[in-house]
This record gives structure tokens, C-alpha cells and sequence, in this order.
């Protein structure tokens, strides 16, 4: 399901941006995009980085601030969050300060510039939305592990009640992705949002769908009761469990960026 962007947010690789060209210093802009449940734009990879280089060139900013700032404790730029620059664009002979943060700069065709002032420089800057704390993105979507142990009635109600719903398997990608996220938490069984449905003969998504795509186990399923989970056993492949009520394991929440 593709993700749907705010009024005035531009959609690009499942991630929604804000290009604020209102002159505000780093640190004003950084809580600009937090208020807008948002960060500053953390670039993953050159893909982003060209998309964001060809949008600034559209605006009327003289440079825009994205999140990455120098950490006197690392000896080193990184992002807003601590974590490392894996893929950077800085411009030829840059970085060239030990401090301040980062923007795309227009002189420098909006490659990276080091800019010393992060307080009282004011700019356009960059806001880009992804999932909230505690949520993973993959492919435009939000995703929970939840390893409390609840029921699989209890985790449908958990997701819905976090505005999102348990897992939906579209295709082999987003299974794949799932199996490998699995594997690293500490649940022997996580729920997805599949179910048996007395009324057609056949296991179903949580709202009555079709499932179009599966990764049952070989001899899954084998009871025509019950809910669906990824077991650790079966290399978190499909699994039917016949007890959605009283029985207990992890489970997998998924919800669009602005749901």
C-alpha cells in the first residue's frame, strides 16, 4: 500500500518531505520537523540525496538544512540521533569545520556544506517523516514487533489500538522482510493477521480478504481452525495455531506513515 503524503509534503521511496523555506537557524528547524512528527532529512543513500538535490533547486532557499551536525564526543559529523553517516555528498573540500551542522547549499550545485553556525544562521531546511519511535520502515510501511506475549485476539485489538493493524502479507518481499526482523527478537511466535474463516472453508486476512500471496510451511495448514502465526521451528514460515484466544506469543503491527 503506498503511502500518502500531507498537503504541501512531497512523497518519494515511501518517505514524505517537507522543503521549509522559511528562514530558520538548525537547531529551530530540527524542532520544527519534531513538532511536525518529523525529523530533519537524514539521507540513506544517493537516490535520496538526488531527489532532495533536484527539489531544493525548485525552492527559493539559499541552502537548506538537513540533520546531520558535528559531535565533538565521535570527532566526527553524524545524524540528529547519534548514528554514523554511511552515505554522504559533501562538497570538494568538505567538511572544513570541526563543528556547526550540515545543509545543501545552491553555490555548490546543493551538495554538503559544514556551516559553523547552527544557532543564530538562518535558512530553509528539510523535514522528512518515517515512522514513529519504536516502529521500523519498509517499503513505504510501518512495522511493530511486539514481543509481549498476548493472544491473538489481544494483539488484533493491541495493533488497532496503536492505529494499526496486525500484519497483511502483500508479496514475498515484505514476508521475507518480516522473517529476517523475526529472527532477531526474542518471541518463539509472532502473530500475523490471518485467520480461519468458518463461513468460506479457508484462512483469510484479519477484514475478510483473500490472501493472494502465502509462505505456509510444508503441511500448513492442517486444521481448519484458527489464527496464523511465523514460528521459529519452521524458519518463520506459516504456521496455523489453533488457539487465538488463550494462547500466547509475540505479534507484528503494520500501519501506512500518516495512519
Amino acid at each position: 500500500m503506498p503511502c500518502h503524503c500531507d498537503d504541501g509534503w512531497e512523497k518519494f521511496g515511501g518517505s514524505c518531505y517537507l522543503f521549509n523555506i522559511n528562514p530558520l537557524s538548525w537547531e529551530q528547524a530540527k524542532t520544527t520537523c519534531t513538532d511536525l512528527g518529523s525529523n530533519l532529512l537524514k539521507v540513506e543513500d544517493a537516490a535520496e540525496n538526488e531527489f532532495a538535490k533536484a527539489k531544493c533547486a525548485e525552492y527559493g532557499a539559499y541552502y537548506y538544512w538537513i540533520g546531520a551536525r558535528y559531535y565533538a564526543q565521535y570527532g566526527e559529523y553524524r545524524w540528529y540521533d547519534g548514528t554514523a553517516i554511511i552515505y554522504n555528498d559533501w562538497s570538494q573540500g568538505q567538511p572544513d569545520t570541526i563543528n556547526g551542522c550540515v545543509d545543501l547549499l545552491d553555490h555548490f550545485d546543493w551538495k554538503w556544506n559544514d556551516h559553523s553556525d547552527c544557532f543564530t544562521t538562518y535558512g530553509g531546511s528539510i523535514c522528512e517523516k518515517e515512522c514513529d519511535v519504536g516502529w521500523g520502515k519498509f517499503d513505504g510501511r510501518c512495522y511493530k514487533f511486539n514481543t509481549n506475549l498476548l493472544s491473538w485476539e489481544q494483539a488484533k485489538v493491541t495493533c488497532t489500538d496503536l492505529g494499526a493493524n496486525l500484519l497483511k502479507v502483500e508479496d514475498a518481499t515484505e514476508n521475507d522482510f518480516a522473517r529476517a526482523k523475526c529472527a532477531e527478537y526474542g518471541a518463539t511466535h509472532y502473530w500475523i493477521g490471518a485467520r480461519y474463516y468458518a463461513q468460506f472453508g479457508e484462512y483469510r486476512w484479519y477484514d475478510g480478504t483473500t490472501i493472494s500471496y502465502n509462505d505456509w510451511y510444508p503441511g500448513e495448514p492442517d486444521i481448519i481452525s484458527g489464527c496464523v502465526d511465523m514460528l521459529d521451528i519452521y524458519n518463520w514460515h506459516w504456521n496455523d495455531h489453533p488457539d487465538c484466544s488463550t494462547s500466547y506469543g509475540g505479534s507484528i503491527c503494520e500501519k501506512g506513515l500518516f495512519d
